[in-house]
């Protein structure tokens, strides 16, 4: 028997590439893939609630995780260091007839980042799909911007980044620093806001503080700035022939193609004069829009992120499929420079039947003919990538495949890694966790493909997975040293460039498309709860019954079905996998029927 062992393919030590090579790559630093934003108000109105979802969609894209902190996570349990000088400066503000929502905002945001670590993101806020790349390439623990270039006595605390407990904020939630804010003072700027951030940054060499040029994050100056005025786009009063926009006032509009009018080298764009994370008032204090139903934008609505309003379409949103993309040894073959040897070696004849990629990087036969097909069919199909290594990888991976195979920027649904796998569950590459940030899937049009039995047999994934046999040219195709390297055998040559698994592939979506399309809307809406993809009774109905193998558990005889296109990785008509990172346990399968 061949059981997985810790170096085996599954071993977080072997399967994530160095961290060291990947950051010279991409850049990097452990600030965490997070995104806080903060609405203290009333409803949300609709040119807030279009910013709000701007963030939130390009969170997701780009494998971030987003919360907007709203009035009922305003508790004492939520803020334990600040809640009470929260209240104070409530009280205060009420003896001189000052919202104070300003200053609980900025007390609130440092206690966030200080615990969860991430970004914090003003309301006023709209990025663009590179913003994320910009904080990567930083080698800090901390990441700001100034509203005016340099660090001044002021640091701009409507955006910064930073590590979990980073030092900087430690200093600010510091009991006795806290005790020392003057709330009687109006002038908030200087007690709790960019004064504030400001002071608690000793040394910034020390402290790990890097800032971004003011430009990219602020490319329309404050009114005052030494930078003069720069005319913001996005804001205007001419809208004839204009449809989507969003009035401001009696005579502003918002275009809603902002992040296209923003200037090219900037990565966001903080919209001056919109109010704060608490109000729809000006500096004025007056009313900036007329008041919007609550029905637009309640509270209580959880929009992680809001679905944007439907493009239309002949067909449905609901007619939508899901394909969820494992990377090593399933999309591409990955080979370490040590082992570049191996590929060296092979006669230029064979070196001329693969797709060689970046120095490293083997693509799977008729990866072209695929992603050209997705290509063709984006109003129906999403893609996602989910690696065993960390999400950087996954990011870097993207890069190659979007630049080498023509796809368009935003052409991955999510990029999911190692930090998106739950260390204490046995079900690695839990789909519900694309189902609960992705309500639009579900059981009935998600695909899981992945040549790691461990990924998809468990109870969660295994009527939503396909499990494929391995690209390996240079592997060793066993489960036991399946991260190792050697010379490609004659054997392994033909089975790599005979490979058909993407053309089978494109041909089971096909019908997967065709059986949904089938559905009227109420034996749509029942199925989804009730017919994932790989019941024994849709597979016939789609006629699909050679890709669906019957397996059994070693131990328990348990039997299981799966989809699987060609041979998994297996000794003797027999494979196994261990169970999950926290039981230990060790599975074999067999394989019963063809």
């Amino acid at each position: 028997m061949f059981f997985l062992k810790k170096n085996g393919k599954n071993s977080k030590k072997n399967v994530r590439k160095s961290k060291k090579t990947l950051k010279k790559q991409m850049g990097g630093n452990n600030i965490p893939k997070k995104v806080h934003q903060i609405w203290f108000g009333d409803d949300i109105p609709e040119l807030k609630l279009f910013m709000f979802t701007n963030v939130a969609s390009i969170c997701v894209k780009h494998g971030y995780d987003y919360k907007l902190w709203t009035n009922k996570d305003r508790t004492e349990a939520n803020f334990p260091k600040t809640f009470e000088y929260q209240e104070k400066s409530i009280e205060e503000g009420k003896k001189v007839e000052q919202n104070r929502m300003a200053q609980v905002s900025d007390l609130c945001r440092l206690e966030i980042v200080h615990r969860e670590g991430g970004i914090y993101l003003d309301s006023n806020f709209v990025i663009k799909d590179d913003f994320f790349r910009e904080l990567q390439e930083k080698t800090a623990t901390f990441i700001g911007a100034n509203e005016d270039p340099g660090l001044r006595k002021y640091l701009s605390n409507s955006f910064f980044a930073a590590t979990p407990g980073h030092p900087v904020l430690t200093r600010l939630l510091d009991e006795k620093k806290l005790k020392s804010i003057d709330f009687q003072s109006v002038h908030l700027n200087k007690t709790t806001g960019p004064y504030y951030l400001r002071s608690g940054i000793e040394n910034a060499s020390d402290d790990g503080v890097v800032l971004i040029d003011t430009e990219k994050i602020y490319p329309y100056p404050m009114t005052g700035s030494e930078r003069g005025h720069i005319d913001n786009p996005c804001i205007t009063t001419d809208v004839d022939g204009v449809e989507d926009k969003i009035q401001i006032d009696s005579n502003r509009y918002f275009l809603k193609k902002c992040s296209t009018l923003v200037p090219e080298s900037a990565v966001a764009a903080y919209m001056v004069g919109l109010g704060g994370s608490w109000s729809w008032k000006d500096e004025h204090n007056s009313e900036l829009l007329p008041p919007v139903p609550p029905s637009a934008a309640s509270e209580s609505e959880l929009f992680l992120p809001p679905p944007p309003p439907p493009p239309p379409t002949e067909e449905p949103p609901s007619q939508k499929v899901c394909i969820i993309f494992d990377i090593d040894e399933t999309l591409i073959h990955y080979i370490k420079k040590i082992h570049l040897h191996f590929w060296n070696e092979l006669d230029e004849e064979k070196q001329k039947k693969f797709r060689f990629e970046h120095g490293s990087i083997l693509f799977r036969p008729h990866i072209e003919k695929l992603f050209d097909y997705f290509k063709e069919n984006r109003k129906h199909i999403s893609v996602g990538l989910w690696t065993y290594s960390e999400r950087e990888y996954a990011e870097y991976i993207a890069e190659i495949l979007t630049e080498k195979l023509d796809l368009d920027p935003d052409f991955f649904l999510f990029k999911y890694g190692a930090e998106d796998i739950n260390e204490e569950e046995d079900d690695p590459k839990d789909l519900r966790k694309v189902w609960r940030n992705f309500p639009q899937f579900n059981t009935f049009n998600t695909i899981l493909v992945d040549d790691l039995p461990t990924n998809v047999y468990h109870k969660t994934n295994r009527a939503n997975s396909i499990l494929i046999q391995p690209f390996s040219p240079f592997g060793t195709h066993d489960l036991d040293t399946s991260k190792q390297r050697q010379s490609m055998t004659e054997k392994s040559y033909r089975e790599s460039i005979d490979d058909t698994v993407f053309i089978e592939l494109i041909l089971i979506i096909k019908k997967l498309l065709k059986d949904i399309n089938g559905c009227d809307e109420e034996e749509y809406n029942e199925a989804l709860t009730s017919e994932p993809i790989g019941i024994e009774s849709r597979i016939k109905r789609m006629g699909l019954k050679k890709y669906f193998k019957k397996y059994i558990i070693g131990k328990t005889k348990e039997e299981i079905h799966m989809m699987t296109i060609g041979k998994p990785m297996q000794k003797e008509n027999k494979f196994q996998m261990k169970g999950g990172r926290k039981t230990k346990k060790k599975y074999a399968y067999r394989i019963l029927s063809n």
